[in-house]
Formats: C-alpha cells, sequence, structure tokens
C-alpha cells in the first residue's frame, strides 16, 4: 500500500496496475502472517466481475496471468502446487463465505 492509502483502494490499484482488470472489489479477510516478531497485516480481497481495460505494469515487470477454476485450485493446494499461506486462507475463506 502507498503511504496514506486504505487497503481496499490498493487492492483495486494494484488489481488494475498488474492485471489490468477492473472489478468490484470485496474485502475477505485480513491475516497476520507472523504475529509473534512483525506487526505486518496482510488485506485479501476478492475481486468478482472484472472488466480488462489494459494493465499498467511499471518498467522491466512482467506479469503473465491466468485464471483457474476453483476446483483446479484446490487441486493445487491439496498436491501441493500451492502452498503459500496467503493463497490457501484466500480460497479457504472465500469457499466458506459462498457456502453459508
Amino acid at each position: 500500500m502507498d503511504k496514506g492509502e486504505q487497503p481496499k483502494a490498493s487492492a483495486q490499484r494494484e488489481l488494475l496496475e498488474e492485471t489490468g482488470y477492473r472489478a468490484e472489489i470485496k474485502h475477505l479477510l485480513d491475516i497476520y502472517p507472523s504475529p509473534g516478531y512483525t506487526d505486518e497485516i496482510i488485506h485479501i480481497f476478492v475481486a468478482e466481475g472484472g472488466e480488462y481495460v489494459g494493465e499498467k505494469l511499471d518498467e522491466g515487470e512482467y506479469l503473465n496471468c491466468e485464471f483457474f477454476t476453483v476446483d483446479s485450485v484446490l487441486k493445487m493446494i491439496e498436491d501441493g502446487e500451492i502452498t503459500d499461506a496467503k493463497t490457501v486462507s484466500a480460497v479457504y475463506k472465500y469457499l466458506f463465505e459462498k457456502n453459508k
């Protein structure tokens, strides 16, 4: 997040800059990766109803964006292909909210 920027505004800006999509952003959860030695907070959002308008990557930044079904992401988690805590937390929280 830029100094003084709110988490939702940062998520919308980063989504547009890095993927080229503008979408409705909804807060999903906040996680504290290592509260014992850092005060870092990761704010996780879900983007829905996206429209591609063109990315705005920083100079020297190259990204490949791909879309996956929820089932394929779950399989990648179960197969150990996706192991980072923020992604696993986000996927399971998303599924929990969707199935309430």
